[in-house]
């Protein structure tokens, strides 16, 4: 796999880092910004994301959270509740 022109290694690690997290693989994503910053302590996005995960890693993996649901776990078959 041939990478274009300018894509560096963290580059590449931190697109994996995202697609990973975008699969809900959120493990592997941490490894894979983790890997960023062991070639570059101070990076500014690899830093960001770990922190991110870290803080969230509980709400982000609850059983609750799915594609379907919508903010704090309401999802679309919730009846809707209007004011009179």
């Amino acid at each position: 796999m041939t990478m274009p022109r300018g894509v560096t290694e963290i580059d590449r690690l931190i697109e994996q880092g995202l697609t990973l997290y975008g699969e809900g693989d959120l493990d592997g994503a941490l490894l894979l910004w983790e890997r960023v910053l062991v070639i570059d302590p101070e990076n500014p996005q690899a830093n960001s994301y770990v922190e991110y995960v870290r803080l969230n890693y509980e709400l982000l993996t609850t059983d609750g959270n799915t594609e379907d649901s919508g903010p704090f776990g309401i999802g679309d078959g919730e009846p809707e509740y209007q004011i009179e």
